[in-house]
């Protein structure tokens, strides 16, 4: 079980849209199947971010988003942190 932290923008939606990358929201649902908690984080407004937080819920994503968080991110952890960098826009691999 861990935390995901994840980027909204390029990351889960195409860049600057509400519309799903290739295998983003069935592998997010995975992941969360295996019991780990997912937050998002995006640089977008409160307000801009509703919309993208209308679309993750009807994809059966009920996670926290928190808005207008600057890039990058800097995650501060002890032993067993990790970080996967993600290309902007691009598909992802199977979990």
């Amino acid at each position: 079980m861990a935390a995901y932290f994840i980027d909204l923008d390029g990351t889960v939606f195409y860049y600057g849209t509400n519309k799903f990358l290739p295998n983003a929201a069935e592998n997010l649902r995975k992941l969360l199947s295996l019991g780990n908690q997912i937050i998002f984080t995006t640089y977008r407004s409160r307000r801009d971010s509703e919309g993208a937080a209308q679309v993750l819920v009807g994809a059966g994503l009920r996670c926290p988003v928190l808005t207008d968080v600057a890039s990058p991110r800097v995650v501060i952890n002890d032993e067993g942190a990790s970080a996967i960098n993600h290309h902007t826009d691009a598909p992802w691999n199977p979990v």
